[in-house]
């Protein structure tokens, strides 16, 4: 019964070096070890005296395909969020492994566009990131 156990302990242990190897091959991420935490950029938009702005809406579009990849924000976020001027750009979700994109924020009040502004984001093995584009947004005052 020992030596049943023992190779089929063999044969567990040498299929998941087998597909391991298989992984490497197609994975460019293979050996790259990532943090367990979850990446959202965030925008943080204000007026001139550094107060937040709220916005009544937004939009993050890939300007590549104009495909529209705004992170809905739902009620419970909203005191920590949008009240403190700080908008979603990306997240980990937001983009595949090795991708690099241009994206647009747009802000607006009173449906009239307020914010427009480019940013070139990325995700390596783990985490999105910006690449260029200054995330601290100033809306002159009127």
């Amino acid at each position: 019964m020992k030596n049943i156990l023992l190779v089929l302990l063999a044969f567990n242990l040498t299929s998941c070096e087998y597909l391991e190897e298989e992984s490497d091959i197609n994975n460019p991420c293979y050996d790259t070890f990532c943090t367990e935490e979850f990446i959202t950029v965030v925008v943080n938009i204000t007026d001139e005296a550094e107060n937040p702005v709220i916005l009544d809406d937004f939009k993050v579009i890939n300007t590549d395909n104009n495909i529209d990849l705004t992170i809905p924000i739902n009620s419970s976020e909203e005191d920590f969020t949008i009240n403190e001027g700080l908008y979603p750009l990306i997240n980990d979700l937001s983009l595949s492994i090795n991708q690099n994109i241009e994206v647009q924020f747009l802000g607006y009040i009173n449906e009239v566009e307020v914010v427009s502004e480019n940013f070139i984001v990325f995700k390596d093995c783990c985490h999105v990131d910006v690449a260029d584009g200054d995330l601290k947004i100033i809306i002159p005052n009127d």
